[in-house]
């Protein structure tokens, strides 16, 4: 199967950017409206400070052992695209 990652969504005819960015593989700058790419298997995707992994090759018998394989991995770099305001 093919996946394609792009940033945003287009809502009421207007193309619209995602609020926190999406990055793939630990890559600056974020994902525009006009990037596209093909995603292969062990690319990590950023949304936001979310990270997924897609493992489209891999098929386990458990949970235990899909979480097993996802902390094997090593991860790209985390983008940090804001900072968050702290109360004193």
């Amino acid at each position: 199967p093919e996946y394609i990652l792009q940033d945003g969504a287009l809502i009421d005819g207007i193309w619209k950017n995602s609020l926190n960015g999406t990055y793939l593989n630990g890559n600056e700058p974020r994902l525009s409206q006009y990037d596209q790419f093909f995603l292969e298997d062990g690319d990590t995707i950023q949304i936001g400070e979310t990270k997924l992994v897609l493992k489209a090759g891999t098929s386990v018998a458990s949970q235990k052992q899909a979480a097993q394989a996802v902390e094997a991995m090593d991860y790209e770099r985390t983008v940090v695209s804001f900072k968050r305001q702290t109360n004193p």
